[in-house]
């Protein structure tokens, strides 16, 4: 259930913050979000979530508003508070535009944002961390590409014919990958419904949720978004001096593999609409053929 919008009103009345209240649709796991007038948004951590998700408020206000000094594409944070209600919660800048991952239009709609998301990237990945703001970062988590393939085999998402041809393609992709050259901040949760595009020209107009930012190989960036996307990702990334080569698409792709898995494996996902996921609607076998079509030397 949703917080009670007494709540809400309570919490925007502290800030000073008028206008109608709206339980906006679900666009992640750990936080709901209100849009207070058509100037806020508030993100506060749904109740039954573990509270391990209470980290991330602190780990946005840290992250922020060394983001939007840095000129990248991100909505202002107006106020966090961690104690004052059941839940931490944050308040940002409403941005304009639509959800990606709910506006049920064509990838290509959107090529002009994802390039200014590599572009974006560039600079994230060259940010100067202070210590402060290191210390909320957690170091990024390794997938568990086994644990998912081994969850998706069992619940019959991917068949013992796939997962064999899956096995082979990851070890193929871990050898080519290598080790990062450097870690530095990612985003780390870069997805559909983290982002906002304009309507009309599919222009990008905000990158959202903060909240998994971490310490990391910057190719992790790029595992998330659907693969038809990623191409123009890389583009704007390599524009920008982003070092873009064979061992960073592979990493990217691993990490992206055991997304594809997790999704296909969780319950939750049937929330969100799938054309958008990592794992094509047509599923490994179409991942194969968008890989060998974008990066053929990779397979």
């Amino acid at each position: 259930m949703p917080h009670p919008e007494s709540l809400i009103r309570t919490i925007a009345d502290r800030h000073g913050l008028a206008g109608g209240l709206e339980l906006l649709p679900k666009g992640g796991m750990v936080n709901e979000a209100w849009a207070i007038g058509d100037s806020h948004i508030l993100r506060i951590v749904t109740e039954g979530n573990d509270a391990e998700c209470d980290d991330e408020a602190p780990r946005e206000a840290a992250v922020v508003p060394l983001v939007v000094v840095a000129g990248i594409t991100a909505p202002r944070l107006v106020a966090h508070d961690l104690a004052f209600a059941p839940r931490p919660y944050s308040i940002y800048e409403m941005a304009s535009g639509e959800l990606v991952g709910y506006s049920g239009r064509d990838y290509g709609h959107f090529t002009a944002a994802y390039g200014q998301m590599g572009r974006d990237l560039t600079k994230l990945h060259s940010l100067n961390i202070d210590v402060g703001a290191r210390t909320k970062l957690r170091t990024a988590e390794s997938y568990d590409f086994e644990k998912w393939i081994a969850r998706a085999e069992e619940r019959g998402s991917v068949s013992k014919e796939n997962v064999a041809d899956i096995k082979g393609t990851v070890a193929r992709w871990r050898e080519i990958g290598g080790q990062p050259a450097f870690e530095c901040l990612v985003h780390n949760d870069l997805h559909p419904w983290n982002l906002m595009g304009d309507p009309e020209t599919g222009a990008l107009t905000a990158i959202l949720d903060w909240g998994d930012a971490s310490f990391g190989d910057p190719a992790r960036d790029f595992a998330m978004m659907p693969l038809p996307c990623v191409p123009a990702m890389l583009d704007g990334y390599a524009s920008t001096g982003g070092t873009v080569d064979d061992a960073f698409v592979a990493r990217s792709l691993v990490v992206g593999m055991s997304v594809a898995l997790f999704e296909v494996s969780t319950p939750e996902m049937a929330d969100f609409y799938r054309r958008w996921w990592r794992m094509p609607p047509g599923g490994w076998s179409e991942m194969k053929s968008l890989v060998a079509q974008f990066w053929p030397e990779l397979m």
